[in-house]
C-alpha cells in the first residue's frame, strides 16, 4: 500500500495549445465535486424521492510568487493566473478561461505529458488574493469555477 503526499503533487497550466508546463511552486491545491438533487415527490407519495441534478466543481490553489527567469518573458506562474481575473488598465473585466491540471505522480508513467494520474479541468478564476507577512513567502491564492464536465481524469 502507498500513501501520496504534497511531494507527489503538481499543477499544470496550459500556457500555448497543447503545451502544458508545471507550476513549480504550487503549494497546494483542492477541488471539489458537488451534485445536487431534484425533488420529484409527487401529492401521493409517503417517501421523498429525487433524481440527479446539476454537477459543478470548484477550487482553490496557492502558488508562491517568485522571480523567475523564463525565455518567453511572461513572468512567473503566480501572476499569470493572477492576471487571469485582475485587469489593469481599460482591459476587460470579464476573467478568462483557464485550463489546469491537478496531478498526482503515483509512479505510473508519463501520461499526455504529465507524470502519474490526472484530473484537467477548464476553470475560470472567481476569486484572486495575494498575501505577505513577516517571515511569509508572498503567495497568491486563487479560486476558481470548472466550465463544464473534466475534460480528463485518470485519479
Amino acid at each position: 500500500m502507498s500513501y501520496f503526499s504534497g511531494r507527489d503533487g503538481a499543477v499544470y497550466l496550459e500556457t500555448a495549445p497543447n503545451t502544458w508546463t508545471k507550476v513549480g511552486k504550487a503549494t497546494n491545491f483542492q477541488l471539489t465535486s458537488s451534485q445536487s438533487s431534484l425533488d420529484t415527490t409527487t401529492l401521493e407519495d409517503k417517501d421523498r424521492t429525487v433524481i440527479y441534478g446539476v454537477r459543478s466543481m470548484t477550487g482553490t490553489c496557492r502558488v508562491l510568487y517568485y522571480q523567475e527567469t523564463r525565455s518567453d518573458n511572461s513572468g512567473n506562474y503566480a501572476s499569470i493566473l493572477f492576471d487571469k481575473l485582475v485587469k489593469s488598465g481599460g482591459a476587460p473585466a470579464d476573467s478568462e478561461e483557464v485550463n489546469l491540471r491537478f496531478a498526482v505522480n503515483d509512479g505510473s508513467g508519463v501520461n499526455n505529458g504529465v507524470a502519474g494520474k490526472y484530473t484537467q479541468v477548464n476553470t475560470v478564476v472567481t476569486s484572486a488574493a495575494y498575501s505577505m507577512g513577516v517571515g511569509e513567502v508572498f503567495a497568491v491564492d486563487i479560486s476558481f469555477d470548472v466550465v463544464g464536465a473534466p475534460q480528463f481524469n485518470s485519479i
